[in-house]
Formats: structure tokens, sequence, C-alpha cells
């Protein structure tokens, strides 16, 4: 049957391929909207740190959530915090410019809830496939990865370049 036979695991790579896609847009728009938007080196630095430290600090956390709830639950959780701080950083390039005050909590949330959701969706794959199918799991999982760390920055240099860091943000 293979890992994509299984409509779980389906569900898993559908979702991490919309994912990643969406984190590359938000990468590329974000470094747009702060430097071509009102902030500096400095500030994107700042909001990039900002994003980076919550999300390293809390990979451990993560682990032990994953490991004490449903890793599912996890990840969904996780990802509603993840879609409402962007849904906020939309609004918030769409109606003026890039200020630390507000871009810092965004990304403060942002790196936490990746940090919390980086353990789940690496032990998910042994609850979602038989032991004879997790080699071929993991290889399209990593794939997926692979190919929209380069294709995502290509797609929200477009994105952002045709319409807005702010439509780039939306659609993530």
């Amino acid at each position: 049957m293979g890992p994509l036979g299984r409509s779980s695991f389906r569900f898993l790579a559908a979702g991490q391929l919309v994912s990643n896609l969406g984190d590359a847009l938000y990468s590329v728009a974000l470094a747009w909207y702060v430097l071509s938007h009102g902030g500096g080196t400095v500030t994107l630095g700042v909001v990039l740190a900002a994003y980076g430290i919550p999300r390293t600090a809390l990979l451990l956390v993560g682990g032990h959530a994953s490991d004490r709830w449903d890793p599912w639950t996890v990840m969904l959780l996780t990802d509603a915090a993840r879609t409402s701080a962007v849904t906020v950083l939309a609004i918030t390039a769409a109606t003026g410019p890039a200020r630390e005050i507000e871009l810092i909590p965004i990304a403060i949330v942002l790196g936490a809830a990746e940090g919390l959701f980086l353990p789940s969706s690496f032990t998910i794959i042994p609850a979602l496939l038989p032991a004879d199918e997790r080699q071929q799991g993991n290889a399209l999982s990593s794939g997926i990865s692979q190919a929209t760390q380069l294709a995502g920055p290509i797609c929200g240099g477009v994105l952002v370049a045709a319409a807005s860091p702010a439509t780039a943000f939306a659609i993530d």
C-alpha cells in the first residue's frame, strides 16, 4: 500500500506541504515588509531573534508535550496559535509600517508555537504508519520539507513582488 495509501499520512503530508510552503512565504514576506516599510536591518534582526529564541527554548517542552498528550492535539493547538499570530501579522502589515512593538510579540508567539509543534511532527509518523512503511514515510516527509525550502522562497518572492507582504501573510 505505501504511506500515501493511508489517509492519515496523506493528511499529514498535505498539511506539511501547505504549512512549510506558508512558512517559506512568511520568511520572505517578513524580510520584505520590515526592510521596505520603515524598519531596518536591526529591526529585522530583533524580530528574527524574537522568533528564534522561543522556538529553540521550547523544543524540549514540545518534546515533553508530545510524549504526554496526543501529538495530533499538540500539533493542532500550536497550529491554531500560529494561524492566529499570522492573521494578526497580515492585518498589521496591511495597515501600517513595520514597528517592533507589534512585530516582536507576534514573532514570539510564532517561534514558541513552532518550538512546541516540531517534536510532535517528528513523533507522529510512527503512530500513523506500520514499521515496514516508516522509512518511506520519513523519506516523503523529508522530501516535502526540502522541496518547500527550495520552491517556497521563490513563490514568496513572486507573491510579494506581485501583491504585497500582507497578501503573503494572509495566504500563509
